[in-house]
């Protein structure tokens, strides 16, 4: 048994879920910063964690604890097929997919397609970046889009003799930040070509705390309540209704959309990284809102 593997396998049971994501967006272009990337708890399961994301537009908040708006907001919820479950939003757009590609169904079946982001967990080594309220877990969550979680896990290749979140012969990894267009690019970040084995930061913070189970970060699967729920939501947001607060605001919660600050009512919403406005850039039009990002659909 390795090192790595005894200081999870002790810590395993004490791990607690940091849940504090690294706001790796907010670097100036031009810059970047190393992270050390660990494992799994499990170092059997896979080194990330996927959410399939919702993102339904709805034409405002009502019934709200404070003022009511009629500005355009969004709520997210996870897809059933982040568990693999079907997901009956996803079979009810199937047949719009079947439309040109410039066609009102085609642009509803974009709408209401998830958004791919996926959760790894690591530990800053350097950087620029300055956080007010830094948490006392050194290991922390790095939710990413596509563009830098493909870079990251297309530069795993038959070179390295071991896997880079080992103890003794893993590896650093730089996240880069350029610009394209008006959007962060993050497909210059690498691997270092040279292994390294941890320091006394690293060991530190996994005696300590000890690495997460990166299934927590996304939690458990709904039961048919809430299930049920989201295809009420579904509907609604169909109907280019607003969101009723006092009927699903127990679960939800309406977010005013991109560019805006958080609905009146609704509790704040986290900065988005360049990849979520990559993902989820919207155009209002009337109440209905038609996402700008083009994707084939996945089976469903």
């Amino acid at each position: 048994m390795s090192d790595l593997t005894r200081s999870m396998a002790k810590n395993a049971s004490a791990a607690s879920v940091n849940r504090y994501p690294v706001p790796y967006y907010k670097l100036q272009p031009g810059t970047s910063m190393v992270v050390r990337f660990l494992a799994n708890q499990d170092p059997a399961e896979l080194f990330y964690a996927q959410l399939n994301e919702m993102s339904l537009p709805f034409g405002g908040i009502v019934n709200s604890p404070e003022d009511d708006t009629f500005e355009d907001v969004t709520v997210k919820f996870p897809s059933l097929t982040t568990w693999g479950t079907p997901d009956p939003i996803l079979k009810d757009q199937k047949k719009n997919w079947d439309f040109p590609k410039d066609s009102p169904q085609r642009d509803l079946a974009r709408t209401y397609y998830f958004k791919k982001f996926y959760y790894m967990q690591g530990i800053i080594m350097t950087g620029p970046l300055v956080e007010q309220n830094e948490p006392a877990n050194p290991i922390r969550p790095f939710r990413m889009g596509p563009q830098l979680f493909d870079t990251l896990k297309g530069g795993l290749n038959e070179s390295m003799e071991y896997a880079p979140f080992g103890d003794t012969h893993g590896r650093d990894f730089t996240i880069r930040k350029t610009l394209q267009g008006q959007f962060g690019n993050y497909s210059t970040s690498s691997w270092s070509f040279r292994e390294r084995p941890w320091g006394s930061t690293e060991q530190n913070a996994v005696d300590k705390y000890g690495p997460a189970d990166l299934a927590e970060l996304i939690g458990p699967e709904p039961d048919q309540d809430v299930v049920d729920m989201t295809w009420e939501l579904y509907q609604a947001s169909l109907k280019g209704e607003p969101f009723d607060h006092a009927k699903w605001g127990s679960h939800f919660r309406a977010r005013k959309a991109f560019g805006s600050t958080p609905a009146t009512g609704s509790a704040t919403a986290p900065a988005l990284s360049d990849e979520q406005r990559d993902a989820t850039l919207l155009k209002a039009e009337a109440l209905k809102v038609r996402a700008t990002t083009k994707k084939t659909p996945e089976t469903v």
